[in-house]
């Protein structure tokens, strides 16, 4: 509905901090109010914060006063779809997109997943996040193409006996995947200052935890 109402751009997917045109606002690690959800440009398509939260999320977030609150968010987008361009790709304020970015080509119209490699069934949308990793609205993973197999950001494991993460796709379906490796469920038990320190999983095709897991992500993104 966004992109029929917006010449077919896709809603801004973007990790700069405190932007104020994006599909979500915030920080998922910091947020304890539903406010940033609500602020976001496809918020008005369907009001329910809950959607944007796994109801299986137990993580608790500090309100700053010695007080917890449930997260508010654990899905993301695809930092391919409407991602973050830097200036010189794209003019502030302008439709984001179309550039490439850490090893990622942006889309900026949804008339470009049609031709991409992944297609529509099999270009994923939104990822249900790992809780400790989740933080703006993008989901990070490196195309195919940059010869980078490792995990960017890490995607959730709370179904399934623990096993298992929701994606969905362009073409509007679902799928709940199974991990067969141990690197994603290993990673969700990091903390996030860790993950972001540089002790997530770096090798999973080939060192311990080693599986298919991160190739089939990987097919789902631009490569």
């Amino acid at each position: 509905m966004y992109v029929d109402d917006n010449n077919d751009f896709l809603p801004p997917n973007e990790a700069i901090p405190n932007l104020d045109t994006s599909w979500v606002l915030g920080n998922a690690q910091t947020n304890v109010t539903t406010t940033n959800l609500q602020s976001g440009l496809i918020f008005h398509y369907n009001q329910n914060v809950k959607i944007y939260v796994c109801p299986a999320n137990i993580l608790l977030i500090s309100d700053g006063a010695g007080g917890f609150m449930p997260q508010t968010r654990t899905c993301s987008v695809d930092f391919a779809l409407g991602g973050y361009a830097p200036p010189s790709l794209a003019a502030a304020g302008s439709a984001q997109g179309g550039g490439t970015f850490n090893g990622v080509t942006t889309l900026a119209k949804f008339n470009q997943i049609q031709t991409s490699s992944a297609g529509m069934a099999q270009k994923i949308v939104f990822v249900d996040e790992a809780q400790n990793n989740v933080d703006d609205g993008c989901f990070g993973i490196y195309p195919r193409s940059s010869g980078n197999n490792t995990w960017w950001e890490i995607p959730g494991c709370r179904h399934d006996g623990k096993r298992s993460c929701t994606f969905s796709f362009a073409d509007g379906h679902a799928e709940v995947w199974r991990w067969h490796g141990s690197a994603v469920i290993d990673d969700n038990s990091l903390a996030y200052s860790d993950i972001w320190n540089g002790n997530a999983m770096t090798d999973p095709e080939t060192g311990p935890g080693s599986s298919d897991d991160l190739p089939r992500v990987v097919a789902g993104t631009i490569r």
